[in-house]
């Protein structure tokens, strides 16, 4: 049995779908621990997030924009014009 190479588009969207399984996993884990632990969790990881944010120099609201929108167009596909036109 051949195993089929996939394309960019399909090696992408397949990692963006193994990322979101793992997150639900991780957080339904933690969810049975309890509200405290749900706290906990999201303090601590928005607290890595913005350490990281200043570790690249994105110390403002114009720094954290770009750093999300650079990785949701290249790394979660996102097309920033199709959506501004789907809302309209």
């Amino acid at each position: 049995m051949e195993i089929p190479t996939l394309s960019e588009e399909e090696k992408w969207a397949m990692m963006r779908e193994i990322f979101v399984l793992n997150k639900q996993i991780d957080v339904g884990f933690i969810m049975q621990m309890g509200m405290e632990k749900m706290t906990e969790y999201a303090e601590m990881t928005s607290q890595q997030y913005a350490d990281m944010l200043r570790a690249q120099g994105k110390d403002n609201a114009i720094g954290f924009a770009m750093s999300e929108a650079i990785v949701r167009k290249n790394l979660m596909g996102s097309d920033i014009e199709k959506i501004k036109h789907e809302r309209r």
